[in-house]
């Protein structure tokens, strides 16, 4: 609980604040004993949750569930309404006369009836619309879509691309009212030049060049083993799999990383799913888990150098 938290009395002690993302060290010291505290046990500030599809999917069931059990209260109340006037209320019409909307309100059918209660359905709707307490939610939710198709139709956010204009995409609703935020947009060269657009081409493995290599006489040359190099990019990497209609798509922080762990994967080295203590990939269709703490795996990017050039740890 909330008190018995503000009763624990211990000390952290950590590095300085640093720009590695990737590394945290530091001890915390409760009742005289000693507890690591490593990047798995911080949460940074400014921090986004992500695979957030399956809580939407849930939320949206939740809504439809509310309204359809408002549609069945007022309903019922509608034919109690309707059962009641035709058995009681339609004989003290002298005291409680029913409106001029109702048509031949002097006659005491069942044409009256059933208008009377057309009319008192609404009137529930509105007496019981508390029960959904997240109007506001689907007003906003709404609000988003339309805005997303104001940006989708916004003739001054159109690329000409020689004879073809290539109107604006809005992929999300969430992020819209985020774009009156940005004040600054940065691009690099090779982002501007690429497109952020990385394919793999070709790698050297033990000095030895791969790809599209052909021998003397022009024919596909033989190709050794190489088990270990696309096992260690399956693996080594910060890579997160999820599943767009049943598809196997992967979320990078960069698009260096997706370009590499793709190129594994189209060569049999399928990346399949992580969990705080294991990874789990497909070498050539036969599943593989490896039961290592994810902080063991590693791929570092050398951008001093080249964008090229990757470094590689596996342990």
């Amino acid at each position: 609980t909330d008190l018995s938290f503000k009763l624990i009395a211990g000390e952290i002690v950590c590095e300085a604040p640093n720009n590695n993302l990737n590394k945290f060290q530091g001890k915390l010291i409760w009742q005289g004993h000693e507890y690591p505290v490593t990047n798995d046990n911080i949460l940074l500030r400014g921090c986004i949750l992500k695979n957030t599809r399956c809580l939407d999917r849930f939320l949206n069931i939740l809504i439809m569930g509310i309204v359809l059990f408002l549609i069945a209260m007022c309903l019922i109340c509608t034919i109690l309404c309707g059962v009641w006037e035709w058995t009681t209320g339609r004989w003290f019409t002298i005291y409680l006369p029913w409106d001029d909307i109702v048509p031949n309100r002097h006659q005491h059918g069942s044409q009256q009836i059933a208008v009377i209660s057309f009319l008192m359905f609404f009137s529930y709707v509105i007496l019981l619309n508390t029960v959904v307490p997240i109007s506001l939610y689907v007003s906003v939710e709404i609000i988003r879509f339309i805005h997303s198709m104001w940006i989708n139709y916004d003739q001054e956010m159109f690329y000409e691309n020689g004879d073809r204009s290539v109107p604006a995409r809005a992929h999300t609703t969430t992020l819209n009212e985020e774009l009156g935020q940005v004040q600054y947009v940065f691009s690099d060269k090779t982002g501007t030049l690429t497109r952020n657009i990385m394919t793999f081409n070709k790698c050297t493995i033990n000095g030895i060049l791969y790809g599209n290599v052909l021998s003397p006489s022009g024919e596909q040359m033989e190709i050794t083993s190489v088990t270990e190099f696309w096992r260690n990019l399956a693996l080594c990497h910060t890579v997160m799999p999820e599943r767009d209609k049943g598809q196997l798509v992967y979320q990078a922080q960069s698009p260096d990383e997706a370009a590499l762990t793709s190129a594994a994967r189209n060569f049999g080295y399928v990346f399949r799913a992580r969990t705080p203590q294991s990874i789990t990939i497909e070498v050539m269709g036969k599943e593989e888990v490896r039961d290592h703490p994810v902080r063991n795996f590693y791929l570092c990017w050398d951008y001093d150098v080249d964008y090229d050039i990757t470094t590689c740890l596996f342990y």
